[in-house]
């Protein structure tokens, strides 16, 4: 017979402690940012990255993001630079990154503390296979997100992309990211 704990991982424990450190400096409806026609805003973020090639594993994902409410204070334009990283089941290299430049269209449901929004757009892929040499595709990209604008300027946000980019070096190159970001608001 295993024994299994009932106290919670180290990690998760941490995770709970964060959300709950966040959610109690949240502001009420009144105080929340609500972005203006032509405000611009950075973010920084990382997350993880599912590859849809099953000799690709999870990897890692880092960017930085500029915001510009071009349209409207609920719609936009979105540019990002990232790397990512995945390690390979292929004894040749063990593992697969690229570099990425997005340009995306975003539009916000609705504005308060808590602001779901939908992102697409395309992008320009550099893509280091696990064998060969870096080759450049032309790829687009669709997903959605939540905003926690937790101060006036400031907001944590969670988001998943599906990026669709075809195939190099014999592998799919598609991948998911699910990403969070802290975006400061000019």
């Amino acid at each position: 017979m295993t024994h299994v704990s009932a106290r919670p991982r180290p990690p998760l424990l941490l995770a709970a402690i964060l959300v709950l450190a966040a959610l109690s400096f949240a502001p009420t409806r009144a105080d929340a940012q609500i972005p203006k026609e032509g405000q611009v805003a950075i973010g920084l973020g990382g997350g993880v990255v599912f590859p849809f090639d099953s000799s690709v594993s999870t990897g890692w994902d880092v960017g930085a993001e500029f915001d510009w409410y071009l349209f409207s204070k609920k719609a936009g334009l979105r540019g990002t630079m990232a790397y990512t990283n995945s390690g390979t089941d292929l004894a040749e290299s063990p593992s697969r990154s690229m570099g990425y430049l997005l340009a995306s269209a975003f539009y916000e449901f609705s504005h308060g503390t808590v602001v779901p929004y939908a992102i697409g757009g395309f992008g320009f892929y550099f893509v280091d296979p696990p064998y060969g040499s870096t080759t450049f595709r032309v790829g687009a990209h669709a997903g959605g997100g939540v905003a926690f604008y937790f101060r006036r300027r400031i907001a944590l946000t969670g988001e998943v992309l599906v990026h669709g980019l075809g195939s190099v070096g014999g592998l799919t190159s598609s991948f998911v990211t699910t990403n969070a970001a802290i975006r400061y608001y000019f």
